[in-house]
C-alpha cells in the first residue's frame, strides 16, 4: 500500500509541474496557474490531504474553465483519490459534479446525468440545499440536451424553488435556464418573460455571478435576432466577447464569435462573418471541443455556400463529418446534412444531392423529441388522416351523388366520430406503439397533402362543364377544357406532395386554376394574378395552397351572384420584410357576420380546414403564418382573404 500511494504521489507531482508547461497563457492567467500550483506543492510537502485535495480540484476547475478538458479530468480524478482517502461526502459531491460538466461539455449526455444525479443525492443527504439546487439546474441542462424536456422542466423549477429557499444566490442563473427551456419548447412569451428579469437582475453579484452574466448577455442576443433588432444583437454578443476576454474565458469568446456569424450576415458585413466564423472554430480547436468545431465547420460551409464558393464549402463540410466519424460526439447531423444536400444541388451534383438529403430527411424524420407534442402532433395526424380517408371516398363518389354537399356533411361527421374514438384510444396506445406509428404517420401524411387541396366542389363543377361541352356538341371546347383540367389536377398534385413550393410555383397554380375556372363560367368575370415586384420568386418558398379554396369561394360564391355586373377576382402576391402576404379580393357581394347562410357555411370549413394547416405549421415554427377574412365595406362589395407566410431564400424559415 506504501508503494501505490508513493507512486501515486510521484504521478501527481509529475503531473502537476507539467500541467500547463505546455501551452502559452496570458500573463493573469499565468499567474493564477502559478497560485494554484503553489497551493498543490504546500499541501504535499506538508502531507496535507484534505488541502490537496481542496489544491487539485480548484485546478481541475480552472484548467477546465480555459478550456484544457483532458488536464481538468487527470486534476479532478487526483481530487477525487484525496476526498474518497478522507470520505468526505461534500468534496466527493463537489467533485462528481464538476465531473459530470465536463462529460456533458464532450456530448456524453447519459454519463452525465449518471454522475450529476450521484452528486445532487449527496447534497441532499447531507442538506446542503444551495449546492443541492445547483447541481438540479445541472441536470436539467442534460435533458434539454437530450430532448427530454418534460424533465427538464422539472428539475429546473425544483431547482429553482430550493434556490429561492436558500440565499437566492445566482439566482439569475436559474432564471436564465428556465427561460432558455421555455424558448427551445416553442413559448416565446415565457422565454423573454424569465430572460428579461434575469437581465434586470443580473448586475448585482450576489444574483448573478461571472458566468450568469455571460450567459444572459448570449440570450439577450438571441432575443435581439428573433425580433430582428441586429444592431442590439451585435452589442450583445459584442459585450459577451469582452467580458469572456476579461475572464480568460474562451469558450465564451467561441460563443460569442459563433453568434456573431449570423448578426454580421443580416448587417451585410461580409469579410467579418468569415473571419468570425474562423476565429470561433480556431478557439474551440485550441479548447478541444470537439462538438462545437463540428458545429463551426458546418456553420462555415454553409457562408461558403452562401458566397457560391462551393470547393471551400465542401472542404468543410467533409472536415466536421472526418470529426463526427473519429469522435465520440454526438453533432446535429441534419444540419451537416442539409448543407452538404444545399451545395450539391447547386453544383448540379443530383446523386450525392440525393444521397444527402435521404439522410437528412431520415434523421429530421426522427428528431420528434418533445414527448407531450409528440402526443398533441400524433393524434392530430390521425384525425387528419381518417379525414383525408373519407374524402377519398367522397370524391370516388362524386360522379354517383348529384347532391354532393350533403354528402360531404355526412362524410365530416363520420370522420370527427371517428377521430374522437380514435383520440381516446392512442392516449392509452400512444407510448407502448410510438415507433411504429411514427413510420406509419410519414406515409399517411403525404395522403393528407395530397388529398387535402382536392375541393369537392371543383371537381364536381368542372366535370358538368365537361359534360355540358359534349352535349353541346361542342367537342373541341370539352376536349380542350379536359386537357386543361388534367393539367391543372397534375400541377395541384405535384404541389401537394411537397411541404413547401416557390412563390413562382403557388403564383402559377393560382393563375392557371383561375383561367380554367373563367373557361368554365364563360367568360363572365374577369380575374388578376398580381406578381411581387424585385423578387427571386423561383428562390423564395411557401406551404403549397393555402389560398386555393378561398380563391374557389371567391368565384363560386362571388361570382355566381353577380348577374349582369362585371365580376373581378384579384390574387394579389406581395413581399415585406421577409413575409409574403397573398390578398385575395372579389365584388361579390360579400358576408354579413350576423347571417348564418350557406356561403358563410363554406367560408367555415374552408377556414377550418386551413387553420388546421396553419397550426400544423406554427406548431413547429417561431414565425407564424397568419389568416384575416373581411368583407369589404358598404360602397364596396366583396369579401377579402388575407395570408401573411414567412419566406427565407432557398428554403423555409427555421428559426
Amino acid at each position: 500500500m506504501k508503494i501505490f500511494w508513493s507512486l501515486f504521489l510521484f504521478f501527481l507531482v509529475f503531473i502537476s509541474n507539467n500541467i500547463y508547461t505546455q501551452n502559452s497563457y496570458t500573463p493573469a492567467t499565468q499567474h493564477k496557474l502559478d497560485s494554484l500550483q503553489s497551493k498543490i506543492d504546500i499541501a504535499r510537502n506538508d502531507d496535507d490531504t484534505l488541502n490537496m485535495c481542496r489544491a487539485y480540484y480548484k485546478m481541475g476547475q480552472y484548467i477546465d474553465g480555459i478550456g484544457e478538458k483532458a488536464r481538468s479530468y487527470v486534476l479532478l480524478d487526483s481530487a477525487m483519490f484525496f476526498a474518497e482517502k478522507l470520505g468526505n461526502a461534500r468534496a466527493i459531491a463537489s467533485i462528481s459534479n464538476s465531473l459530470a460538466a465536463n462529460y456533458s461539455s464532450e456530448g456524453k449526455y447519459e454519463k452525465a446525468i449518471e454522475v450529476f444525479k450521484s452528486a445532487a443525492g449527496i447534497f441532499l443527504e447531507i442538506k446542503d440545499t444551495a449546492a443541492y439546487s445547483k447541481v438540479l439546474l445541472n441536470l436539467a441542462l442534460e435533458y434539454v440536451e437530450t430532448s427530454q424536456f418534460e424533465e427538464a422542466m422539472k428539475y429546473e423549477l425544483d431547482a429553482l424553488r430550493f434556490c429561492e429557499k436558500a440565499d437566492s444566490s445566482n439566482i439569475c442563473y436559474f432564471l436564465q435556464s428556465i427561460s432558455e427551456l421555455y424558448y427551445t419548447i416553442g413559448n416565446r412569451e415565457k422565454w423573454k418573460e424569465y430572460l428579461l428579469l434575469a437581465e434586470s437582475l443580473s448586475w448585482n453579484e450576489k444574483y448573478a455571478d461571472k458566468f450568469a452574466r455571460l450567459e444572459i448577455l448570449n440570450e439577450m442576443g438571441a432575443l435581439n435576432m428573433s425580433e430582428n433588432n441586429y444592431v442590439e444583437a451585435e452589442k450583445s454578443y459584442r459585450q459577451l466577447y469582452k467580458l469572456s476576454e476579461e475572464f480568460d474565458y474562451q469558450h465564451g469568446m467561441a460563443i460569442a464569435l459563433t453568434n456573431l456569424v449570423p448578426v454580421f450576415e443580416k448587417l451585410g458585413k461580409k469579410s467579418e462573418v468569415i473571419d468570425a466564423a474562423q476565429k470561433s472554430i480556431e478557439l474551440n480547436i485550441k479548447n478541444n471541443r470537439i462538438a462545437n468545431v463540428i458545429y463551426g465547420k458546418i456553420q462555415l460551409g454553409e457562408i461558403y455556400r452562401k458566397y457560391k464558393n462551393y470547393s471551400k464549402a465542401v472542404s468543410q463540410l467533409k472536415s466536421a463529418q472526418k470529426l463526427v466519424n473519429e469522435k465520440d460526439v454526438t453533432p446535429d447531423l441534419t444540419r451537416l446534412f442539409k448543407q452538404f444536400y444545399l451545395t450539391y444541388k447547386e453544383l448540379g451534383n443530383n446523386r450525392l444531392a440525393l444521397n444527402y438529403f435521404e439522410k437528412y430527411s431520415e434523421i429530421n424524420d426522427s428528431l420528434l423529441n418533445i414527448e407531450s407534442k409528440k402526443a398533441i402532433a400524433e393524434l392530430e395526424t390521425k384525425f387528419q388522416v381518417e379525414k383525408k380517408e373519407h374524402q377519398i371516398e367522397f370524391l370516388n363518389k362524386e360522379n354517383e351523388h348529384q347532391n354532393e354537399q350533403l354528402a360531404n356533411q355526412r362524410l365530416l361527421i363520420l370522420a370527427a366520430s371517428v377521430a374522437v374514438v380514435l383520440f381516446g384510444i392512442i392516449i392509452f396506445y400512444v407510448n407502448r406503439q410510438r415507433k411504429n406509428k411514427l413510420k406509419i404517420e410519414s406515409l399517411k401524411a403525404q395522403q393528407k397533402m395530397l388529398l387535402s387541396q382536392m375541393n369537392p366542389h371543383f371537381l364536381f363543377n368542372s366535370l358538368t362543364a365537361i359534360q355540358n361541352f359534349l352535349l353541346d356538341n361542342d367537342s373541341l371546347a370539352s376536349s380542350d377544357y379536359l386537357a386543361e383540367f388534367a393539367r391543372l389536377m397534375r400541377l395541384i398534385l405535384e404541389s401537394s406532395r411537397k411541404d413547401f413550393i416557390s412563390i413562382k410555383d403557388d403564383l402559377n397554380v393560382a393563375q392557371f386554376y383561375l383561367s380554367l375556372q373563367k373557361l368554365r363560367f364563360n367568360n363572365s368575370f374577369n380575374f388578376q394574378v398580381i406578381s411581387p415586384e424585385d423578387a427571386n420568386i423561383s428562390e423564395l418558398q411557401i406551404p403549397p395552397m393555402l389560398s386555393q379554396p378561398f380563391i374557389e369561394n371567391a368565384i363560386e360564391h362571388g361570382m355566381k351572384k353577380m348577374h349582369n355586373a362585371e365580376g373581378n377576382v384579384i390574387v394579389d402576391y406581395s413581399i415585406n420584410d421577409n413575409y409574403l402576404q397573398i390578398k385575395i379580393s372579389d365584388n361579390g357581394d360579400g358576408f354579413d357576420p350576423d347571417k348564418k347562410n350557406q356561403n358563410q357555411k363554406h367560408i367555415s370549413y374552408a377556414t377550418k380546414i386551413t387553420e388546421e394547416r396553419i397550426s400544423n405549421y406554427n406548431n413547429s415554427n417561431k414565425r407564424k403564418i397568419e389568416m384575416t377574412i373581411s368583407s369589404k365595406n358598404n360602397s364596396i362589395n366583396g369579401t377579402i382573404v388575407t395570408f401573411t407566410i414567412p419566406i427565407l431564400n432557398g428554403e423555409v424559415v427555421n428559426v
